[in-house]
């Protein structure tokens, strides 16, 4: 597919740059783009052709790369994942697929908020020219998942009858918000820790998308 410059993205960045706004994610991401190879001697980026001033203070925009520590595509499918707390787990690509991975074990038991993550699901469609003005919308999304994860999209509580008029434009994003049910350790088992490895599904009319979350529960003691 062919790459191509989003006009209303560029605009959105111009003016948080002239105002001279800035953001903790903005700025870790510039200088990310400080030390890449693709930097432009004009402050553009080579891949994407984007002024980098103005697409790092953008929330919805992703490196073309992958390179931006926040936010990672999920290849092929022209969509990206936003992650809030970089400061709880990291999100990275790994044989193909988009991770996330909680940095640290929980306590067995440990209160839901402390395993709550933020992640933006972004429509990055209209990056391409392939795709027609019909086939760039998301539509009727909703999540998939087991029960060990409560989830809401948009600070609404998960049902597939809520979520299905959930639509995305290019360029707009909604939170999901997931907590992992800390009590599911199996008591029996003779491990120290409890390893899961959830897939999170977000369903659209057409396609399905598709991200893993990884963590640790500790043994209580």
């Amino acid at each position: 597919m062919n790459q191509k410059i989003r006009p209303n993205r560029i605009l959105k960045g111009w003016a948080k740059a002239i105002l001279n706004q800035h953001t903790e994610v903005g700025d870790q991401r510039m200088a990310v783009c400080n030390s890449c190879p693709n930097k432009t001697a004009i402050g553009t980026c080579a891949i994407c052709l984007c002024p980098l001033i103005t697409k790092t203070k953008v929330l919805e925009e992703a490196c073309p790369a992958d390179k931006w520590i926040d936010v990672k595509r999920i290849p092929g499918q022209y969509v990206a994942l936003r992650l809030h707390e970089t400061d709880k787990a990291t999100i990275n690509i790994e044989d193909n697929k988009v991770i996330v991975a909680y940095n640290e074990n929980f306590e067995y038991n440990s209160l839901e908020e402390d395993t709550e993550l933020n992640i933006d699901f972004i429509n990055l469609r209209g990056d391409n020219d392939d795709f027609s003005a019909v086939d760039i919308k998301l539509k009727r999304l909703y999540l998939s998942h087991c029960g060990c994860f409560r989830s809401t999209i948009n600070n609404k509580e998960h049902t597939h009858i809520n979520q299905s008029k959930v639509q995305l434009n290019d360029g707009e994003a909604m939170t999901i918000t997931l907590r992992y049910d800390t009590k599911l350790f199996d008591l029996s088992s003779d491990k120290d820790v409890e390893v899961f490895s959830k897939v999170i599904r977000v369903v659209s009319d057409n396609d399905t998308f598709q991200f893993k979350v990884i963590g640790g529960v500790d043994k209580p003691k």
